[in-house]
């Protein structure tokens, strides 16, 4: 199948900042899907987008993989993509764009899924600064440390040791600051002691698409009391690589097995809740006391091979990346109805040959296409 990768590709020099791949981790995904027999463009959706809209007439893909988030990072909306790709008729892998922009905005996502039974950490969205004065009543002494993050931002944006308050008074200069810098919101939460679980989401694999669980493991330097899985745990610079990361962070499934059905059951609903499609990861906080906290859904996750997502479908499914890929476009065509071939003619090979040397040398990334 012609299949083109909509995403925001991570460049020094861009004057577009949004979260996405370095260039050898989207080519990783690009060639899994090569592998499998399908021809695939990878277009940049923070370039012009005029550009991007030649692109897409250009190539006319028979599906678009949609891991783009945003045009740009001036905006708190993921829902330009899905409704441009629905405009022009093209379809995408994704979740809908109720459940992109439900999942970017951290405080209505709790609020859903806690109508749904499923427990939160204590928290309150706070918008002016006028509101921070709300936070001292609403508070208790007891509730400290608190957790202060942006609301609408993904990747851990904005989170670290410096987001941890022990008290008001540190509390109210975190806050300050943080809504100088993002004025759409932050979230303030509870911090919640235990461990950090994820829990993956992969349309065909599991139990209704609802993967084993992954328990973070991760040194950072901090102290045991208070763990910050933050932006620079994740990202580190920006010519970082996801694999040697995600290769210090997963370690093992998680294997209790008095909690992991009740774990997989809250993970269902959550993912019911939030009308998830085709792939997402939930995260969880679990305690000592084994109580699981939704913390949030990540709607749009990494589909590089060495992150959680496929660190499960391999050890677990036995499903490596191109398998994996493959997979997921099947069953995006059973349910589209959508007739699933690799058939590549003529033309298509031309103007891959084409593609890879107009757009390689223009936007800096191309794949080995042997």
């Amino acid at each position: 199948m012609k299949i083109a990768i909509l995403v925001n590709v991570n460049k020094k020099n861009s004057p577009y900042k949004c979260y996405g791949y370095v260039f050898p981790n989207i080519n990783g995904v690009a060639y899994a899907l090569k592998r499998k027999g399908h021809v695939v463009y990878v277009i940049d959706a923070s370039s012009n987008i005029l550009l991007l809209l030649a692109q897409l007439r250009l190539f006319s893909p028979d599906l678009v993989l949609l891991l783009a988030e945003k045009l740009t990072n001036s905006g708190d909306s993921q829902s330009f993509f899905p409704e441009l790709l629905k405009h022009l008729k093209i379809p995408f892998i994704s979740s809908d764009t109720y459940t992109l922009e439900v999942s970017l905005h951290k405080n209505l996502a709790r609020n859903i899924v806690s109508n749904h039974g499923i427990l939160i950490p204590k928290g309150k969205f706070i918008q002016f600064k006028k509101d921070i004065l709300l936070l001292k009543n609403f508070f208790k002494k007891s509730d400290f440390p608190v957790l202060v993050k942006p609301n609408s931002k993904n990747d851990s944006d904005g989170i670290g040791l410096d987001s941890i308050a022990y008290n008001y008074q540190g509390l109210k200069k975190i806050c300050n600051k943080m809504i100088e810098k993002y004025p759409s919101g932050i979230l303030v939460e509870k911090y919640i002691h235990g461990e950090d679980v994820l829990v993956g989401f992969w349309e065909g694999v599991g139990e209704e698409g609802v993967l084993d669980p992954v328990i973070m493991k991760f040194n950072n330097g901090q102290n045991k009391k208070i763990r910050i899985f933050g932006y620079e745990q994740k990202n580190g610079n920006i010519d970082g690589r996801v694999s040697k990361k995600s290769k210090d962070l997963i370690s093992q499934h998680l294997f209790d097995t008095d909690l992991k059905p009740i774990l997989i059951k809250t993970a269902k609903t959550c993912f019911s809740a939030l009308k998830v499609e085709y792939f997402s990861r939930l995260d969880f906080r679990i305690t000592p006391e084994n109580k699981i906290y939704f913390i949030e859904n990540n709607a749009s996750p990494t589909l590089t091979n060495e992150t959680q997502l496929f660190f499960v479908l391999e050890n677990k499914y036995k499903l490596n990346h191109s398998d994996a890929l493959d997979l997921l476009i099947k069953r995006f065509c059973i349910k589209n109805n959508i007739n699933y071939h690799k058939k590549r003619s003529l033309k298509d090979k031309f103007i891959q040959k084409i593609w890879n040397k107009i757009f390689s040398i223009k936007s800096g990334y191309g794949f080995n296409s042997k």
